[in-house]
């Protein structure tokens, strides 16, 4: 998809570096051709038309060695898949999957979906010290798209890749050591994970002391790995290079960074190349590095090439006969009962709870269905960077480990997001996990900006292990408001809030919560303009509320529902100055038209009996930020409000490709249509009554958002009643 090409882009790149690397053993002289496959990024998928060539024409490789690019097609080749279900693979696939991070929010616990999730720089405390991530992305997509096409294969549990259907071998970079290491065995997933991870963009992967990142930093052509291996004939395929002067773009970061790297190793891929019987070579040197979206394109540039060279492939597999079996015996259906269950990796201490989330059990098999659903159970919990799995079929017996690596017990995420109604909002919050026990988090929340929020708080269950929640938080809000008359100001006011909270959550299931809350806070208020209410009061009440939560994203949701309602009642026999009552509700739904067309409706209500001025309903703007007023198409922020409030709106999400090139996975077209009910005032006699009856507004507009790691960028345009229009621009996610 074209909004994922600085992402793809920059795994590309890491896919093109190439140097020296050898075979860790040499091996004796064998018989067949072994087919080298390079990296390449996006144009790696001309390995894909080469493939079907030898197909057609019945020429097996006896084994394949791949880098970066090479290595992801090589191994699904390798693992039985034929060429044209590789070529499904890649166009069918959602490339935005590689990269997202967020889990499966139907999975996560109910008191935990709007516990502040926010894309952001995270940084990690390992005892007082504060580092940065080893890479942008963990690689928990990767992760999970290897192992279901490995697992739909029946090779997850091979660790011989002699074993495979075709013998294969791929390669990585060894940082820590300065050498390029060759995978013979092991877990195949975790190999190409390695084999085409990005220095900075993904996370090396951590395997016996190594530090293992992209194969291409050191070898992206391995022949010279083949002809250690025993082949005496070598096709190379190659699908990178640098371009003719008057053919280089150069135009952008992806472009000016890939033609480095190419100038850098190009002397040795010539050496490498040199060495091979054949080098096949698409003319792919056009396309981008990220051009993912062009794969059938791609993929014939291959075929032909393959195509032009076929007389000297035909001469070279004729001179070097050898039989391949197509099925290796190890290749399996994963029938056999599960003997063994347990979680391996960094956190062994307390695995029972992530083992029982997984919904695993003994005696049942480990079907792909399975095995894919309890990974996202597990991830789900918030505990970990990745999760993958491994399988053992050893006499009869299935054994099933998940592997796992442990978030750091205390992190640092800092947001940052902008809009027109509220300029620059940042957010950091400091968590530190497992304080009191497992499961026991710490919390400090900031926002800052027009809107300030300060929380700090504990999260625990009570017992652990069980889904109820208490949770205890000293706060502090500030929300300005400025109300608008004919579109001019007619009154300012500040309220403040602090105070203390404590309460108990209850999970029921991962979709539906009920809360109770007992607030004690102080409020002040100071006015400008018509409000008569400044001063300060305290304000004691019991918040009791329910909801329900199936919604599949945080961000541009594609299914599912949510519903909220609560009652705030005032306690003034505890030393309270209020007596009243409120009461809110929200409720959002989403249906999939089709695959990339949603229907979006939602609705807010509030309602309440003596209210002071600071507790009434506000709607206008277009933010959904939790301390803002309810958005209402063509509206300014803040410009209706009333005691008793309603609100209604219909949008229609068409997803696209995005066309800004490196910068986001995902393009949208919204259209909005709004509708509000309020006890709105007649602003005209100079004075602000709230116990008036209803009045009604309508609003519309139409919009463009785009997903990138900010979090979403929005552009609305939007036109309310008597000619008002209001322009909305925000980067950034709905703190």
């Amino acid at each position: 998809m074209h909004g994922l090409r600085v992402i793809l882009g920059l795994l590309a790149l890491a896919l093109l570096w190439g140097s020296a690397g050898a075979a860790n053993d040499p091996a004796p002289r064998r018989s067949g051709v072994c087919l080298v496959l390079g990296g390449g990024g996006a144009r790696g998928l001309a390995h894909i038309g080469v493939l079907k060539v030898l197909e057609e024409e019945g020429l097996e490789p006896a084994a394949v060695i791949g880098t970066s690019a090479g290595a992801l097609v090589g191994s699904l080749y390798c693992a039985g898949y034929t060429s044209q279900q590789i070529a499904d693979f890649f166009l069918t696939m959602d490339y935005a999957d590689l990269i997202r991070e967020e889990p499966n929010r139907r999975l996560v616990d109910y008191d935990q979906k709007e516990a502040g999730r926010f894309p952001g720089l995270t940084l990690y405390l390992e005892g007082r010290t504060l580092d940065l991530p080893s890479g942008i992305i963990a690689g928990q997509g990767v992760i999970k798209q290897l192992d279901r096409a490995f697992t739909a294969a029946g090779v997850q549990h091979v660790h011989d890749f002699d074993r495979l259907p075709r013998p294969f071998r791929c390669v990585a970079t060894d940082l820590r050591h300065g050498r390029a290491h060759t995978f013979s065995g092991g877990r195949l997933s975790q190999a190409v994970r390695a084999s085409i991870s990005i220095p900075s963009v993904f996370t090396p992967v951590e395997l016996d002391g190594m530090l293992l990142v992209d194969g291409g930093i050191l070898n992206n052509i391995p022949v010279d790995i083949a002809r250690e291996w025993g082949y005496p004939a070598v096709v190379a395929v190659n699908v990178s290079g640098s371009t003719a002067p008057e053919r280089k773009k150069l135009k952008n970061l992806i472009e000016i960074w890939d033609e480095s790297s190419t100038l850098v190793r190009q002397e040795k891929d010539r050496q490498l190349m040199a060495m091979a019987d054949l080098v096949v070579a698409p003319d792919v040197l056009d396309f981008s590095i990220a051009d993912f979206h062009l794969a059938r394109k791609l993929i014939q540039q291959g075929y032909d090439a393959a195509r032009a060279d076929l007389p000297r492939l035909r001469e070279i597999f004729a001179a070097a006969p050898g039989a391949p079996p197509r099925t290796a015996p190890d290749r399996q259906g994963y029938t056999r009962p599960l003997e063994v269950v347990e979680l391996v990796g960094d956190d062994t201490d307390n695995p029972l709870e992530a083992l029982t989330k997984s919904g695993a059990r003994l005696g049942k098999p480990a079907t792909p269905d399975m095995l894919e659903r309890s990974v996202e159970k597990i991830y789900a919990m918030d505990r970990y960077r990745t999760v993958g799995y491994d399988l053992k079929l050893d006499n009869g017996e299935a054994e099933l480990a998940y592997l796992v690596d442990t978030l750091p017990k205390a992190s640092l995420t800092l947001g940052l997001r902008y809009d027109t109604d509220y300029q620059f909002t940042g957010r950091a919050r400091l968590r530190d996990r497992n304080v009191l026990q497992t499961g026991s988090d710490l919390e400090l929340d900031l926002l800052l900006g027009q809107l300030k929020e300060f929380r700090f708080g504990l999260r625990t269950p009570v017992p652990a292990g069980v889904p109820v929640i208490w949770r205890n938080e000293l706060f502090f809000a500030r929300t300005p408001h400025k109300i608008l008359y004919q579109e001019e100001p007619v009154e300012v006011f500040d309220e403040k809030h602090y105070g203390f909270t404590t309460g108990l959550t209850v999970d029921v299931g991962n979709a539906v919560g009920v809360y109770g809350a007992l607030v004690f806070e102080k409020a002040n208020m100071a006015t400008y303009g018509r409000f008569d209410e400044s001063g300060s009061d305290r304000i004691t009440f019991i918040r009791v509320g329910a909801g329900v939560d199936t919604l599949d994203r945080w961000a541009f949701p594609q299914s599912g529902f949510r519903v909220d309602a609560h009652v705030d009642r005032a306690l003034p026999g505890l030393g309270g100055d209020l007596d009243y009552t409120r009461i809110t509700g929200t409720a959002a739904a989403y249906w999939p038209l089709t695959e990339n067309n949603v229907l979006h409706v939602s609705g807010y209500a509030g309602w309440g009996v003596d209210l002071p001025a600071y507790f009434i309903h506000f709607a206008g703007g277009q933010n959904d930020l939790r301390m803002a007023s309810t958005p209402l198409p063509g509206y300014a922020v803040d410009e209706i409000f009333g005691r008793d409030l309603w609100t209604g709106l219909v949008e229609y999400r068409r997803r696209f490709p995005s066309p800004a090139i490196g910068l986001s996975s995902d393009a949208y077209l919204l259209v909005r249509y709004g509708l509000a009910g309020a006890r709105y005032p007649d602003l005209s006699d100079g004075m602000i009554e709230l116990g008036v009856p209803y009045r009604y507004f309508h609003g519309g507009g139409v919009g463009y958002a785009l997903t990138t790691l900010l979090g979403p960028l929005q552009v609305f345009v939007g036109a309310g009643e008597s000619g008002r229009w209001e322009l909305t621009i925000s980067l950034g996610p709905d703190f």
